[in-house]
């Protein structure tokens, strides 16, 4: 009889405690405000605007590890989605972080400016997008 009170004890424990982190994910993303952080990535730029848990990564910096430790302050472990990517430019120090992105995130939509350029990080970086379509 006991067994049975332990077993159903535990289950009832582990159920509150999916229903408390279910209702704090739900939380989390219907309460969140508007919010624009300039990451500091070192050399270059990249500014990260949320709403709830819709991003927008405006360039990504030169250093694609750093970008996502930084990235990972803002962006919930759980939130696997970028909303949409702006490539102001394609100098290196403002595209080479965004190759990791769209390797770890899965990102909705790319805008870029019409500027091309031949260095093999813009090379690397349009064939990433190319294979998000």
């Amino acid at each position: 009889m006991k067994n049975n009170r332990k077993i159903i004890y535990g289950i009832l424990i582990l159920f509150a405690t999916l229903v408390l982190i279910l209702s704090l994910i739900i939380w989390h993303g219907k309460n969140a405000s508007l919010s624009v952080v300039f990451l500091d990535v070192g050399q270059g730029d990249s500014i990260l605007i949320s709403e709830g848990s819709q991003q927008l990564l405006i360039d990504g910096g030169k250093d694609g590890k750093l970008l996502l430790e930084k990235m990972g302050k803002y962006v919930p472990f759980w939130d696997r989605k970028i909303e949409a990517i702006i490539e102001t430019h394609p100098d290196q120090d403002h595209i080479g972080g965004l190759i990791d992105i769209i390797e770890t995130y899965k990102v909705g939509l790319v805008l870029q400016t019409k500027m091309q350029s031949e260095s093999q990080t813009f090379k690397k970086l349009e064939n990433e997008i190319t294979q998000l379509a």
